[in-house]
């Protein structure tokens, strides 16, 4: 009788366990890359199950915010899940850029689950050479 309870026990543990690690992850969705490409910052975020028309871009003050919504599939009649991961709802992430941007020029484009933004950077946040000149 020991033995069954121990399994129930560490059985239940690792379920706790699964569920408060997706709960601790559930905010870094979607999750995205950062890089600079010549005078660009360029994001990609992963965000598979989606339609386009479903996201929402926005940059003001060097913050890029990123919001959609992924609706939930939708089972026919005599179906029901077994196992489900996928995570459906709203989400929202907010990501500080490191340059000045031009907001006026951002690029999206949507493909294969993945959104690709090019981020020009603005002029006055591009180095410049400065030539000196002698007497």
């Amino acid at each position: 009788m020991l033995f069954a309870n121990n399994y129930y026990f560490d059985r239940l543990r690792r379920e706790m366990d699964e569920l408060f690690s997706g709960l601790a992850h559930s905010s870094e969705f979607p999750p995205v890359n950062l890089y600079t490409k010549e005078n660009e910052l360029v994001m990609t975020a992963d965000i598979p199950g989606l339609e386009a028309e479903y996201l929402d871009i926005n940059c003001k003050d060097n913050i890029l915010t990123i919001r959609g919504e992924r609706k939930p599939q939708e089972l026919g009649e005599n179906q029901s899940y077994i196992k489900c991961e996928r995570s459906c709802g709203k989400f929202n992430r907010a990501f500080s850029l490191p340059k000045d941007i031009d907001s006026e020029k951002i690029e999206a484009k949507y493909k294969n689950g993945v959104l690709i933004l090019r981020l020009p950077v603005a002029e006055a946040a591009k180095h410049k050479k400065i030539k000196v000149s002698g007497e």
